[in-house]
């Protein structure tokens, strides 16, 4: 079963480097997940773009968009999934490219798929009311904790 892993970057500069070099190396360390990277540069003006391109040069399985006009976060995210639709992958999973999770983590949703997590903007760091733990909904501040 073959996963596309979609991140979105705008003016991240070397984080992007850092970030996606992290993931990709969090994703290989285990052997039964068969991921491909795309990774969005969503028309960065810093050098967001050549950090990104160190990537591609890096790894054979990552895959760059550079947009011509910003097109902001929700539909740089569609078009990669479009991409994985078209290129018939089996699921795919967006995680934004600011490094707000950490890849560790991430790899415990993987590891555990039957966990479900929803994220919601919220004001004066108060829960919503949706984020309920007996529906399998765990609120979390910064990053994921488990």
């Amino acid at each position: 079963m073959k996963g596309l892993v979609v991140i979105p970057f705008h003016n991240e500069g070397q984080v992007a480097e850092l970030y996606s070099e992290e993931l990709i190396l969090t994703f290989q360390s285990s052997n039964h997940i068969n991921v491909d990277f795309y990774l969005a540069n969503d028309f960065s003006s810093d050098d967001t773009k050549n950090y990104l391109d160190s990537i591609k040069n890096k790894y054979n399985n990552v895959v760059i968009q550079n947009n011509k006009e910003n097109l902001g976060h929700g539909k740089t995210v569609v078009n990669g999934y479009l991409y994985a639709i078209e290129n018939n992958y089996q699921y795919v999973v967006q995680i934004d490219g600011d490094n707000a999770a950490e890849p560790k983590s991430i790899m415990q949703l993987v590891k555990n798929p039957l966990i479900r997590i929803s994220t919601f903007h919220c004001k004066k760091n108060k829960p919503p009311r949706q984020a309920n733990p007996k529906n399998n909904y765990f609120y979390f501040k910064n990053k994921f904790k488990f």
